[in-house]
């Protein structure tokens, strides 16, 4: 993620199996103008970290088999859910994400 968030006009990114570490962190100012994000089978995934500042335009994340990563990172809290297929994810402030429905992240098939 270090080299990815730096890219001023990055405005849509997918990761599809191609990360393998089991803790991403994306920092305070990074991916600038990131709109869309869409994690697909990062199946080592277990944490993800991002600092308050990260992707301040997010609208769309997407979070499709990645079945050890078990919460939203709490500066995404304000980015709504649409899937109600997210009973393995909580949000860090304890908040069960399968009961809000409105348009914008979609979430599926988290379990192996």
């Amino acid at each position: 993620m270090p080299t990815l968030e730096k890219l001023p006009n990055l405005t849509h990114l997918c990761l599809f199996n191609s990360y393998n570490g089991t803790s991403m962190v994306c920092k305070a100012q990074g991916f600038p103008r990131l709109q869309k994000l869409r994690l697909f089978f990062l199946v080592n995934l277990e944490e993800w970290i991002v600092e308050e500042g990260a992707a301040p335009h997010l609208h769309h994340l997407t979070i499709h088999n990645c079945g050890k990563l078990m919460e939203v990172p709490e500066a995404f809290r304000f980015v709504p859910i649409i899937d109600d297929k997210v009973s393995n994810l909580v949000r860090l402030d304890g908040n069960d994400l399968g009961h809000r429905r409105v348009a914008a992240v979609v979430i599926d098939a988290l379990t192996s």
